[in-house]
């Protein structure tokens, strides 16, 4: 059974597993800066940082359906970015 969202971020990517892209644009907004900010200490580049966070956050959209909405949002969106370093 579905719990009740934790947070924002928990919400928003419910709603990105249940189908809804529109919620892509608020949850980017909400997530960018901390994964962006996490590209970037892990890789030393800015630019590089830029493309890995980008990259990162269109695999959420993609996978968004495999989202275990009974789980916490932020290790689950934040996953692909690891695989940047």
């Amino acid at each position: 059974m579905r719990e009740a969202p934790r947070t924002e971020v928990d919400r928003l990517l419910m709603r990105l597993a249940d189908g809804d892209r529109g919620a892509f644009t608020p949850f980017f907004d909400r997530v960018w800066p901390a994964v962006r900010a996490y590209c970037a200490r892990v890789l030393q580049d800015e630019a590089d940082a830029d493309d890995a966070a980008q990259e990162a956050l269109s695999k959420v959209l993609t996978r968004s359906h495999q989202y275990d909405t009974d789980r916490p949002a932020m290790p689950w969106h934040a996953s692909p970015a690891i695989g940047a370093r």
